[in-house]
């Protein structure tokens, strides 16, 4: 199944280029760093994008996007016997993608306005339980604390297509260096919603 992913990709990056005759050769290279949120909103963390862009037309443009996330997750409870003491149970969910596509520029010249749809690739790793519970010493006569984690069947590691929606504005200063701000949500086949917000930082490259 991941052979038919990376074929799909592979498709899309070969063919925008060949079916594109009138090329504009303007490229720019730049940085996304975002705060962003994963699932439902209860797990927030940081996302930060590599991109490269290279011009279609006078309002499109093709893209390449590199990408990682990574978001946490802790719940505390209280010992109810105890009541100094709290018992702290941490989740970790990360990700890695690739995506691609074409870019369409309503705003084209030192103001840029830039909205991208297009398909992604992602693996991800999470170690989000479906339930958690914690056992006190004082209820199981036991030395320790006990946590009772089900997962239900969830995998640990999982490769899923999507989609990203993304918008983006910036500003090109001298030398072509550019700074901006985006905004960004992106939704795959294992049900994941991420969504996210921060600054672009780049350079344009002629």
């Amino acid at each position: 199944m991941i052979s038919k992913y990376v074929f799909a990709f592979a498709l899309i990056f070969i063919m925008l280029p060949v079916l594109t005759f009138s090329q504009v050769r303007r490229e720019k290279i730049f940085f996304d760093l975002n705060r962003s949120r994963h699932g439902s909103g209860d797990m927030e963390g940081l996302s930060i994008g590599l991109q490269y862009n290279r011009g279609l037309s006078k309002r499109f443009d093709w893209y390449g996007d590199l990408g990682f996330s990574m978001y946490d997750l802790s719940y505390q409870e209280s010992n109810p016997n105890v009541g100094d003491e709290t018992y702290e149970q941490r989740y970790v969910t990360a990700g890695l993608q690739i995506g691609g596509g074409v870019a369409y520029k309503p705003l084209a010249a030192k103001n840029e306005i830039n909205i991208q749809l297009g398909p992604i690739l992602r693996y991800q790793s999470s170690s989000l339980a479906g339930s958690a519970s914690t056992y006190y010493p004082d209820l199981t006569g036991l030395p320790m604390v006990v946590e009772h984690v089900k997962f239900y069947g969830e995998p640990l590691r999982t490769f899923n297509l999507g989609a990203k929606l993304r918008l983006g504005y910036s500003y090109v200063f001298t030398k072509g260096l550019l700074l901006g701000a985006n905004v960004y949500l992106q939704t795959d086949t294992y049900g994941d919603t991420i969504h996210g917000y921060g600054i672009t930082v780049g350079k344009r490259m002629n």
